[in-house]
């Protein structure tokens, strides 16, 4: 066995001993699981779903190494690229071997995209043994044949795509994302039906007594919401012209990135103020935001001291470590300006980057602030934003998807390429939290309050 895969399976049945290990105890003890126990449990299944998509990607990579065995060497030669070594392998019932694509992702995602198009008859109808059929399709079409339909892009070059939409998100790299395995269109998530830190009501009914010897205690439990969530998709379509098809770097340079960024664009986006009809449910939109109001007399569109401290006292204590604040780039410019009193002086409240640092990002009270094009203009509702986007689910599954066809634009002499992603999200939350002491709610997600 390869031993990548050797490995990846060796930290599969880690991940799954992980897991019994987590309610071994509360079997141990005959008592329902803690809330602990249940997280460290769903910590643990995410690590399994990364695993097993881990290995289902390396067995693909695998057979489209030993692939090039297959190829005569003269027609490996005018494929442009070089034999390899690697030896067969066996993948469930495909024993077929298929060559790499190119050197690099990026010459592989070209080379992908000329071989498409000279897969079509109209073309040279020759089709290159390293194309994969897309083996499914809507009603109405078959895509079990590539002359029919199109054609899956290889893992090597998805993985650009992939990557590059990860990296370009501001949102979505920092949430508690949860890997979605085979078989599944969605995963179970739980809510914490918290509103309340008062005795009684934290985590939704646990409460602890001061016992007397030989006494007993009112039971109590966590209370958790099971919430389904269906992955749904985001698709981006690009024809490309015949003439385009011919330049090989100007597709790998242009079209990875163009559809990666606004792949992780609409995903961030649809975290931010995502309305939770066939797209995620966002920070702005849920029961649980904050919204801080302004001050008695404060003139539109401006943001005081006043406004921000008051948003800080909104974050809980334990939340403030992992909290973000997002902000329009206006509102940074008219918080540079922004100072806190200090007798008939004052100081900057934000810190930006570069001021003291050589920080990637400005500091407002130690938490990180990031400019978003997602952010609403100043004075309105969401133009700043406090977020901990570990309080926020992310499911997905299998990254950025990326699919040809040769026949939706075939009058027109181009070639269509379709990028999907499969995701969803929510908060953990619910609701904004009463504090233990006071009266002011809580959250992971605190907004200021539009000043107009």
């Amino acid at each position: 066995m390869n031993q990548k895969i050797l490995a990846l399976q060796k930290a599969r049945a880690a991940a799954v001993a992980k897991m019994e290990r987590t309610f071994a105890a509360a079997e141990a003890e005959n008592r329902p699981p803690t809330a602990e126990e249940h997280a460290a449990f769903v910590a643990a299944r995410g690590e399994l779903e990364s695993v097993k998509a881990q290995i289902e990607a390396a067995e693909v990579m695998a057979a489209e190494r030993a692939e090039l065995a297959s190829i005569p060497a003269t027609a490996v030669a005018e494929l442009g690229v070089e034999a390899s070594a690697s030896p067969r392998v066996t993948v469930g019932q495909d024993n077929r071997e298929r060559a790499p694509w190119g050197p690099t992702p990026q010459a592989a995602f070209g080379a992908f995209m000329q071989a498409v198009h000279r897969a079509e008859p109209r073309v040279a109808g020759i089709v290159d043994p390293r194309l994969r059929p897309l083996t499914a399709a809507p009603a109405g079409s078959n895509e079990g044949q590539g002359s029919e339909g199109g054609f899956l892009l290889a893992p090597q070059a998805v993985g650009l795509v992939d990557k590059i939409a990860f990296e370009s998100s501001q949102l979505a790299q920092r949430c508690f994302a949860i890997e979605v395995g085979d078989g599944f269109n969605g995963a179970e998530v739980d809510i914490i039906d918290e509103t309340s830190r008062v005795t009684g009501s934290r985590w939704g009914g646990v409460q602890v007594y001061h016992a007397a010897e030989g006494a007993t205690v009112a039971s109590s439990m966590p209370k958790v919401s099971k919430v389904a969530m269906r992955l749904e998709k985001i698709m981006g379509l690009w024809y490309v012209s015949d003439e385009q098809l011919f330049d090989s770097s100007l597709l790998a340079s242009i079209g990875p990135r163009a559809f990666g960024e606004e792949l992780a664009f609409q995903v961030d986006e649809d975290i931010f103020d995502g309305s939770g009809a066939g797209m995620a449910l966002g920070v702005l939109r849920s029961g649980a935001l904050v919204q801080v109001p302004k001050e008695t007399g404060q003139a539109a569109a401006t943001i005081e001291a006043a406004n921000l401290r008051k948003m800080r006292a909104r974050i809980p204590a334990g939340d403030r470590l992992n909290t973000i604040i997002t902000m329009h780039a206006d509102a940074e410019a008219e918080l540079l300006a922004v100072h806190e009193k200090i007798g008939t002086a004052g100081e900057l409240v934000y810190i930006p980057a570069g001021r003291y640092s050589d920080e990637p990002f400005g500091r407002l009270w130690g938490m990180p602030v990031i400019v978003t094009e997602h952010n609403k203009k100043l004075g309105d509702l969401g133009d700043v934003v406090a977020m901990n986007l570990q309080r926020y689910y992310l499911i997905r599954k299998g990254g950025v998807g990326v699919a040809s066809s040769v026949h939706v634009r075939f009058i027109y002499d181009e070639t269509a390429f379709r990028f999907t992603a499969r995701v969803n999200g929510c908060p953990m939350l619910r609701s904004a939290i009463t504090p233990a002491q006071g009266t002011n709610t809580v959250s992971p997600f605190v907004a200021l309050a539009e000043r107009k």
